[in-house]
């Protein structure tokens, strides 16, 4: 990514002297020497910014990580999860997290991946409620997409039940598919809010099917 900014940095800068490269300007061959004080190489100064720059780009991908995870698990596997240092939506963050936790159950080797994983997916848990909130916008007495909101809470069910499994002990995962549970009594009763029959059962039966998972 890096190296195809300065290429691309390189590139219009190149444009820029060609443009001058005229009769009515200065041709590359007799610009003024540059004279700094002292020399360093092009080579070096340009692994320099790289490296500054991947630094300041692994902070602040860094400070978008929940706490608990954040100094446990490599930069590279959050980059790798989708993280970036722009802003992101909720969905998009809750996506990054679940692709997290996937990749932390396979790691063996990261202390209590099992564990993080579990926090991944309660903090991706997080973001869909945080959505499904933001979505409850309340219209002549209706939601403006039932299907949308009830997918949501769902979502939001399926992320706490993913983590009761990763969870290392009873009681947390008890609470955790307590959770899971209030989140899909909460999408059954949006579902009455959806006026295709059709729609409505395929989510109920769609509840039933996940919330039988919690026993």
């Amino acid at each position: 990514m890096y190296n195809l900014v300065l290429v691309a940095i390189l590139a219009a800068a190149s444009q820029g002297l060609m443009a001058c490269d005229n009769k009515d300007g200065i041709s590359g061959s007799d610009l003024p020497k540059m004279r700094t004080g002292f020399t360093i190489s092009n080579t070096a100064a340009i692994d320099q910014a790289i490296e500054r720059a991947k630094e300041r780009y692994e902070i602040a991908v860094k400070l978008k990580i929940t706490p608990t995870i954040r100094n446990s698990v490599p930069t590279e596997l959050f980059i790798l999860s989708g993280f970036t240092a722009e802003d992101q939506s909720n969905l998009d963050m809750a996506g990054c997290y679940i692709r997290l936790a996937s990749t932390l159950r396979s790691l063996d080797l990261i202390p209590k991946n099992r564990s993080l994983a579990a926090t991944a997916l309660i903090t991706s848990g997080i973001f869909y409620a945080t959505e499904s909130l933001n979505f409850y916008r309340v219209k002549d007495d209706s939601i403006e997409d039932a299907n949308y909101h009830v997918d949501l809470q769902i979502s939001a069910a399926q992320s706490y039940y993913w983590a009761s499994c990763n969870a290392d002990n009873f009681q947390k995962k008890e609470a955790l598919k307590g959770v899971a549970l209030q989140y899909y009594q909460r999408a059954t009763a949006d579902t009455q809010l959806i006026n295709d029959d059709a729609q409505k059962k395929y989510w109920l039966l769609k509840i039933q099917q996940e919330q039988a998972k919690l026993v």
